[in-house]
């Protein structure tokens, strides 16, 4: 919950009913900065889509999108490409993806090395779900640029939905790999510690597929070492389910007789899932542990 939200609110609504006052762009460009903060802080996507596009066909039929402002379209077209994704609507989100690049090029490229990883991401996101082969060749592309790579953190976002794209092709080989070389990456070394540790739970899940359980059992004792100050968070009680699940499978290679453990999978991973539970986590455990309760 954030304090400033409500108040936020109110000041947006009493300037919208200023009929003076609204007429001015500067104002409305306001405005929009400020409603877009508040529908993401409370997550409600499908109102930031219906009012993007609103706005943005708005915005466009009057021309307030001039050069000075141009940085603001940009970002309105990436949070638009976003809030369609998040609401299943692939195709129109790639759609808006192929205006963002459209735009990239306006005003001699005036933004376009600061969007480009945003149009890529763009992409990625999509085509995971549409085409998965074309997201991986979309990845192995900005692998290989330039700009792409000399930021740290595009530089492991790259190489981290390599190994997510080649584990749900279930090519678990190539998807341990490309997670290797995002090891040894300096992005990885100067990354948050809790997604270090979301990260090395998708290395467990890929450890168990290639039936290395020697590597795996190591592994597991290792990141409770590496991680032991997450494994005392209730906001990390579906990691640390993870890790026990992985860790009985080793033992039985089946859940069916893991009654307790069954029940508690059931009541954190299945039953009191938010919309946006997985959103966080590397590779999807709901998906995994539904294919593993079926064995």
């Amino acid at each position: 919950e954030n304090p400033i939200l409500p108040l936020l609110q109110e000041t947006v609504e009493n300037y919208s009913n200023d009929k003076e006052l609204i007429r001015s762009a500067k104002l409305r460009f306001r405005i929009y900065h400020a409603v877009t903060q508040i529908l993401l802080q409370k997550r409600d996507y499908k109102a930031l889509e219906e009012y993007l596009l609103s706005i943005y066909k708005e915005f466009t039929e009057e021309k307030l999108f001039v050069r000075t402002n141009h940085d603001t379209k940009l970002q309105m077209l990436v949070y638009l490409v976003n809030s369609l994704f998040k609401n299943n609507k692939l195709k129109e989100s790639l759609l808006y993806t192929e205006q963002l690049r459209s735009a990239m090029e306006e005003y001699q490229r005036m933004y376009y090395d600061k969007y480009l990883f945003f149009y890529y991401n763009s992409l990625v996101i999509n085509y995971s779900r549409l085409d998965r082969n074309r997201a991986i060749e979309i990845l192995d592309e900005m692998k290989g640029n330039e700009k792409i790579v000399s930021n740290p953190f595009y530089e492991m976002f790259v190489y981290l939905n390599l190994a997510v794209s080649w584990f749900d092709k279930k090519d678990f080989h190539q998807s341990i790999r490309n997670l290797n070389k995002l090891y040894l990456l300096k992005g990885y070394e100067n990354a948050d510690r809790s997604l270090q540790f979301k990260i090395a739970i998708a290395e467990l899940m890929i450890r168990y597929e290639l039936k290395d359980f020697d590597v795996l059992e190591n592994k597991i004792r290792q990141v409770k070492k590496d991680f032991k100050e997450f494994f005392t968070r209730q906001s990390n009680s579906r990691e640390i389910l993870m890790v026990n699940v992985i860790g009985r499978l080793i033992e039985s290679d089946s859940l069916k007789n893991e009654k307790g453990l069954i029940a508690k999978v059931k009541q954190l991973i299945f039953e009191s899932e938010t919309e946006d539970a997985g959103d966080s986590e590397i590779l999807n455990y709901k998906t995994w542990l539904k294919e593993k309760l079926s064995m």
